[in-house]
């Protein structure tokens, strides 16, 4: 059972990061320079064969998007036509809608003519993350810049890019994630990327980045930021363990007052304050990819029990280690 003062201190710590790292860039940004008109932009609401090559045989153009209908390992993709370049902004608007395992979506860029060297941006709905790794002779390879998320399917996502050089900045839907120095450059295309996925794709846009705007600084390796779902999770982890630490309380009370007549404790207390302790966990779990469907309709049972009044018999509480079960989210 987690420690209520731990995990509120661990919540105040995370959000006093969050206000000096956007204290930090809301003073290297100032005024935001207008883009340039769009290098390469699309809807995907039809084909445009002079915009994009197209690989494999199951994509389709379909309800006002491009849709890759069956999971494979990044075998049907389109690959941009025009090179994007070497400094350039990138915004890419997508839905997992389902896949086998891996369920990953994203976009590569610095595409070579082989296809066997370029470096990648990726969400990942099992993985729970967003990621940066690279393809080099036709074999990828994974860095440590990877931001823990919370991927769900069939929502819309926009991931965006920033390449200055080698120094590169990923977001998801406006929100900063991580910088990083990539390896090496070369001149290349984008690449849209469906691994083990069915996807949506629903736009792209490509601009140049212009030379005022001011990027996060990769440091020596990456660097990471907190995020509004790092402070969410936390915020849950606290709910909790106060959740479960009034759901050990009111046991005891029950205890008191069954055995030595004294307060006011009762079963069915303990039994409301079970379920209340079992939605808690369930909201921490919505933070796991592998857990958070059954979390939801864990959630919707136990929320309707507590409105009805339907409380379980009083028995031992199965806590949850919070600790243990949720150390690498």
């Amino acid at each position: 059972m987690a420690s209520v003062a731990e995990a509120e201190v661990q919540l105040k710590k995370l959000k006093l990061d969050k206000a000096a790292q956007e204290r930090k860039r809301a003073k290297s940004e100032g005024i935001r320079p207008v883009k340039d008109e769009a290098i390469l932009t699309d809807d995907f609401s039809e084909p445009r064969p002079d915009f994009w090559t197209v690989f494999g045989s199951d994509s389709r153009y379909q309800d006002d998007s491009l849709s890759i209908i069956k999971p494979s390992l990044d075998t049907t993709y389109l690959r941009s036509k025009v090179k994007h370049p070497r400094d350039f902004e990138l915004e890419l608007k997508f839905k997992t809608t389902g896949g086998q395992k891996w369920k990953s979506t994203g976009i590569r860029f610095d595409v070579d003519e082989s296809g066997d060297n370029s470096h990648f941006v990726y969400t990942s709905v099992f993985g729970a993350k967003v990621h940066l790794a690279h393809t080099i002779g036709g074999k990828d390879e994974y860095t440590q810049a990877v931001a823990k998320r919370s991927i769900k399917l069939n929502q819309i996502y926009t991931l965006g890019l920033k390449v200055r050089d080698r120094l590169i900045n990923v977001s998801l839907d406006g929100e900063f994630l991580f910088a990083c120095t990539l390896p090496r450059r070369q001149p290349g295309v984008v690449q849209l990327m469906a691994y083990d996925a069915v996807t949506e794709f629903h736009g792209i846009d490509v601009w140049n980045l212009p030379a005022q705007v001011v990027l996060e600084k990769a440091g020596d390796a990456v660097t990471a930021t907190v995020t509004a779902e790092t402070i969410k999770l936390a915020e849950a982890r606290l709910g909790l363990a106060k959740a479960e630490y009034a759901s050990a309380k009111a046991r005891v009370d029950a205890d008191n007052a069954a055995l030595r007549k004294e307060g006011s404790g009762s079963a069915e207390a303990v039994g409301k304050s079970q379920i209340e302790a079992g939605l808690a966990k369930a909201k921490v779990d919505l933070f796991d990819s592998k857990k958070s469907a059954e979390a939801e309709k864990t959630i919707r049972k136990l929320e309707a029990d507590l409105k009805s009044g339907k409380f379980p018999d009083r028995e031992p509480f199965p806590f949850s280690q919070v600790t243990d079960q949720h150390a690498e989210q």
